[in-house]
């Protein structure tokens, strides 16, 4: 379920999420990979690097989630990667 509703999240995307990702994508950024819109426990992130340990939220009309609650899932997703590698 979540991975069908990230693929519906990236095909209508924001202009800001479109704006992002063209500099992200293709490892223009430092030569890390990112991902776009990809689900990490039971959120859907905007962006997510794996190698930098690094998730990217956008904050905008698209996004009904408080910011609080999306910097706690970068911190928690931070801890799961830290513990599990």
């Amino acid at each position: 379920m979540r991975t069908a509703q990230a693929r519906a999240f990236r095909k209508r995307s924001t202009l800001a999420e479109r704006k992002l990702w063209s500099r992200l994508r293709n490892r223009q950024l430092i030569g890390l990979k990112f991902r776009q819109q990809q689900p990490v426990g039971d959120r859907i992130v905007d962006f997510l690097c794996d190698e930098a340990a690094l998730a990217i939220e956008l904050d905008g009309s698209g996004h009904q989630r408080p910011i609080i609650k999306s910097l706690t899932l970068i911190k928690s997703w931070s801890f799961m990667k830290m513990a599990s590698g």
